[in-house]
């Protein structure tokens, strides 16, 4: 537990109280020059010196009352700037309200150290050439106790002060390191993002080249019946027509016989012999014709499948950009709230420093400076008193050092705190983050926006078109939010989760893993979970009544649906009886 020095003051007061009130009542001097008990002089004093010195007491007394023990002194050693929360959460509009609660948090020590410097002058004017053993001892006992307490615990002070800010230097550090390496981090992840759509958008650009081509290939190919029977014009004249009578002279034998029958059919034999030359040719233009058709079918089926192909690339693509973008969503609030606990942590230093430098605070250095300063010139006052009873302006200037003196002996004595610039700076720098940003860039800042399925459509398939490249992007700092300080809105319940494919039943209804599971029903009851899809209960409209527990059901499919665990002995052939009694 920290001791104050306002603790230190009551019991110093408390002792300085006591002590002049002992030499007070105990002791009166006579008319022979020694006192006696209970008589009415005061350290060897009579009459008006005497009375001077009681009214001394009672100004001693006066710090003491006003300084109770159970005095709460812990608003004493709160900054001005702590108590600022606290006088908003009274909602007062009243300046002078305000005023109060901040003048509490003043520490008292300097105007008890000033009051306590006039009551040992004003000790020593009236004790003059009177002086005691007892009042020479007294001020051996002050002067140990500002050396031995009140200046320790300024000693302390400036140290807890320099640990205070170490420790807030220590917290900024460590919030800075993580909130540095989450940047980079989403850097990484932000550069990844773009990267996976700049693929899935090649991607669906090349199944939709694949689409157009294969509409191409769709145009060009012949019907089915053509491919095996092609139709190219193909024609044959008609046959000559023959005399329908021959006469035949038999008179020159059968050699001449058959010289005429020759004669006869030699336009038919010319025909046939051309026809067999064009039907030659047409069978090679047929060839060539049906090799097309069927090059073409084959590239026709072929460029079906690679469109195919092409269409489940993308969508994998598609599926491993949004688990990307799911990552870089949650990396951004991650790092939203480590920069958040930065900016916090600075903050806190920031405000450390100005006490330090400042007044009226528990962490002034300026302050305690003053103190010890104070403090060794009142020792140094009350040795001299202490020696010699004439103690006049010069010997108190004696004990009033120079400015630099004085600063000087607080930093031997006291070591003056050391602000640790460098390290703040370093801490605060622009690679650091400062705080100051009204934006932060991720990666190479560049936004893709990406067309969604939100009608949910079967076979969903966007144009390329649709999606949208944008570079230089940046996200806006909302400092005045208590969110994640940029605009994406992480609520402390965002549930982003994964599209991997785990499934899990919960209760009938089937999850597309546990995460999703886990954001649809917080707190999951785990004997109910199982993995796998839910099973599908298809059951056939026959009717054939079956009867268990007292329900009858169509049939015994739609039973087991409903009851998979059914004890068959249990299980009753046809409607469940109704029992009517009169």
């Amino acid at each position: 537990m920290r001791v104050t020095l306002a603790m230190a003051l009551k019991t110093l007061t408390k002792f300085l109280v006591g002590s002049f009130f002992i030499l007070g009542s105990s002791t009166a001097i006579d008319g022979d020059g020694t006192c006696k008990h209970s008589g009415a002089c005061v350290g060897g004093m009579t009459g008006k010196a005497a009375a001077g010195f009681r009214d001394v007491l009672a100004r001693l007394a006066d710090i003491k009352n006003r300084v109770q023990p159970n005095e709460d002194t812990s608003a004493l050693f709160q900054s001005k700037k702590a108590q600022v929360p606290a006088a908003r959460a009274l909602q007062t509009n009243d300046p002078n309200t305000a005023a109060e609660q901040i003048e509490a948090s003043r520490r008292p020590r300097m105007q008890k150290l000033t009051e306590m410097k006039a009551a040992v002058h004003n000790i020593k004017d009236l004790i003059g050439a009177g002086s005691t053993p007892e009042v020479k001892g007294l001020i051996q006992e002050l002067i140990t106790i500002i050396e031995t307490d009140l200046q320790e615990k300024i000693k302390r002070d400036q140290t807890n002060a320099q640990t205070e800010l170490d420790t807030r230097l220590g917290k900024l550090g460590t919030t800075t390191k993580i909130a540095v390496l989450l940047k980079a981090g989403v850097d990484r992840i932000d550069e990844s993002h773009e990267q996976c759509v700049t693929k899935e958008h090649q991607l669906l650009e090349g199944y939709e080249t694949c689409k157009a081509e294969e509409a191409t290939l769709m145009k060009a190919k012949p019907s089915a019946r053509f491919c095996g029977h092609p139709d190219f014009d193909i024609s044959y004249s008609e046959p000559p027509q023959l005399p329908p009578v021959l006469t035949v002279d038999f008179s020159e034998g059968l050699t001449h016989v058959q010289a005429q029958l020759d004669q006869y059919l030699v336009p038919l034999k010319m025909w046939i012999d051309a026809m067999k030359s064009q039907a030659a040719t047409d069978q090679e233009k047929w060839d060539a014709a049906d090799q097309r058709c069927r090059e073409i079918s084959d590239k026709l089926d072929d460029k079906t499948i690679e469109c195919g192909r092409r269409l489940d690339t993308w969508r994998a693509q598609h599926e491993n950009c949004l688990n990307v973008k799911n990552v870089q969503k949650l990396s951004l609030c991650e790092f939203g709230k480590t920069y958040h606990n930065k900016c916090a942590a600075k903050s806190e230093v920031d405000e450390l420093k100005v006490d330090i430098v400042g007044h009226d605070t528990v962490w002034s250095e300026p302050d305690r400076e003053n103190e010890w300063t104070e403090t060794t010139k009142l020792t140094c006052v009350l040795a001299k008193f202490k020696i010699t009873t004439d103690l006049n302006s010069g010997a108190v200037d004696d004990c009033t050092k120079s400015d630099a003196k004085a600063a000087a002996e607080f930093d031997q004595d006291c070591t003056r705190i050391d602000m640790k610039q460098a390290t703040y700076d370093g801490l605060t720098s622009t690679a650091k983050l400062t705080c100051a940003e009204t934006y932060l860039k991720f990666g190479g800042g560049v936004l893709w926006t990406v067309p969604v399925n939100d009608a949910g459509v079967v076979g969903w398939i966007p144009k390329s078109a649709s999606y949208t490249k944008a570079t230089g992007h940046t996200y806006a700092i909302d400092s005045g939010s208590i969110l994640p300080p940029y605009d994406l809105h992480c609520t402390p319940d965002a549930c982003i989760c994964l599209e991997m494919y785990d499934p899990k039943c919960y209760k009938g209804v089937t999850f597309l893993n546990m995460c999703q599971l886990e954001c649809k029903v917080p707190e999951p009851e785990k004997q109910h979970i199982v993995d796998g899809e839910c099973n599908a209960c298809i059951c056939t409209k026959n009717v054939d009544p079956q009867c268990y527990k007292g329900e009858t059901f169509s049939n015994r499919c739609t039973l087991k649906c409903q009851f998979p665990e059914a004890d068959d002995t249990l299980i009753v052939q046809g409607e469940c009886s109704i029992m009517v009694t009169g």
